[in-house]
């Protein structure tokens, strides 16, 4: 199991434009939301770990049963769900950022057998799955361009930006916008061993030993530049 920074963000093609404001605002919050709106942005500040195929069971207790973003979760409610890699998908026309689960208090990602690692928040984190990468995501056209690959890619994000209506609409509204700024979070992750009559704990070699182990990252902007150094996160800007 490896793990990267998460450096994914969308096309902000919109950055430029005015930002919806309700004109009864008093100034200085407009003038926010119009900062806000022409700040660099990200797609999300978190974690992207790489697990083996066959670990392929989600189960969490957070937002679900559908995708829950910033702006766009008013049909999720809070719970314990369970569902596989594929089922964690919303295949839009045209493939793109999907399946995000917020507000997840703990998840756990397992094979047939139950062997997996579990994943706790401090205190919540944002959740995805799938079985392509970023780039595959981004370069394909139409569902039938992504092809499945010999991994899970497992996104624990501490935060992500909302999804906009640039299709209909306006894009992502100000206060949905993720900023570049220094973000620090924690997770907390438990190898889960296999069934009794299972395969062995693949979980407890991945992450080195046994129990929880925890790990704290810090997000900083420097210099326009992706960097990453020990114990630490760091995300560029998109503009």
């Amino acid at each position: 199991m490896r793990t990267e920074p998460v450096g994914h963000w969308p096309d902000r093609g919109d950055r430029f434009a005015e930002p919806m404001v309700d004109p009864d605002l008093p100034p200085e919050q407009v003038e926010e939301l119009v900062r806000r709106n022409g700040a660099p942005s990200l797609g999300r500040i978190g974690l992207c770990w790489l697990l083996p195929e066959e670990w392929s069971h989600v189960r969490w207790f957070g937002a679900g049963p559908g995708e829950a973003y910033p702006d766009s979760r008013q049909a999720a409610r809070i719970g314990m769900f369970h569902a596989t890699v594929e089922e964690m998908q919303t295949p839009y026309v045209r493939p793109q950022d999907n399946g995000n689960r917020a507000e997840v208090r703990w998840a756990e990602v397992t094979d047939h057998d139950g062997s997996g690692i579990r994943v706790a928040g401090d205190p919540v984190f944002n959740l995805a799955t799938r079985r392509w990468s970023d780039r595959s995501l981004a370069e394909a056209r139409h569902q039938i361009d992504l092809t499945a690959e010999p991994m899970v890619y497992l996104y624990t994000d501490h935060a992500v930006q909302g999804l906009g209506s640039g299709a209909v609409g306006p894009g992502v509204l100000p206060q949905h916008r993720l900023e570049v700024r220094p973000a620090e979070f924690a997770l907390i992750l438990t190898a889960l061993p296999a069934h009794a009559q299972g395969r062995p704990d693949r979980a407890a070699r991945a992450v080195q030993r046994p129990g929880d182990l925890t790990l704290r990252r810090s997000s900083r902007q420097a210099d326009g530049r992706r960097l990453l150094t020990h114990g630490e996160t760091c995300s560029a800007p998109t503009g």
